[in-house]
């Protein structure tokens, strides 16, 4: 299962280090890396936050997670609860796209999801987390509409996936 830290999450390093997920930041050097705070500091030192990259996360919230280099997201090893997941490779995402000149003629086109991508140089660090299609077609966490699971649940709602997953959303040059 696919998997990145959000808002909240305890995550345990290679050194077996504890620490509760503060954010996320995509413009480190050496890969994707979340901000975190001491699980054991009192709330008077909230201030104090350093980096941790990906590769050295081993728990997620109790799941024993693996860092997958060439996607640079986390693979869980176990089931991972949240109110709602990522598109998992072979599921679908629908996509509401419309012609420029013509705003009234919106379909909804189904893509199969080949994987997803973070921490991208080709397709742009500021794009955040994105999901490649079969087809090599590139698309944003926001403009997913529905996810249609290849096992499980296909339950989604579009502005509680945003607000959970809004540190991964990334800038894609278009105003909100």
């Amino acid at each position: 299962m696919l998997v990145v830290p959000i808002k909240g999450d305890i995550i345990t390093t290679e050194d077996d280090n504890e620490f509760t997920v503060a954010g996320f930041t995509n413009f480190k050097n050496k890969g994707p890396a979340v901000y975190v705070q001491s699980s054991s500091s009192d709330a008077s030192d909230t201030k104090s936050t350093l980096p941790i990259y990906f590769f050295d996360i081993k728990n997620l919230n109790g799941i024993k997670v693996e860092f997958n280099n060439t996607s640079k997201v986390l693979n869980a090893l176990g089931m991972l609860k949240r109110k709602l997941h990522l598109p998992q490779k072979d599921d679908y995402i629908f996509i509401t796209s419309s012609d420029d000149d013509d705003n009234e003629d919106e379909k909804e086109t189904k893509v199969k999801v080949k994987e997803l991508k973070l921490h991208n140089k080709s397709i742009g660090l500021s794009r955040g987390l994105v999901v490649l299609s079969d087809d090599g077609v590139v698309y944003s966490l926001g403009s997913i509409n529905r996810i249609k699971r290849s096992h499980g649940d296909s339950f989604f709602d579009k502005s509680q996936f945003l607000k959970l997953y809004k540190d991964y959303l990334g800038y894609n040059g278009k105003p909100k």
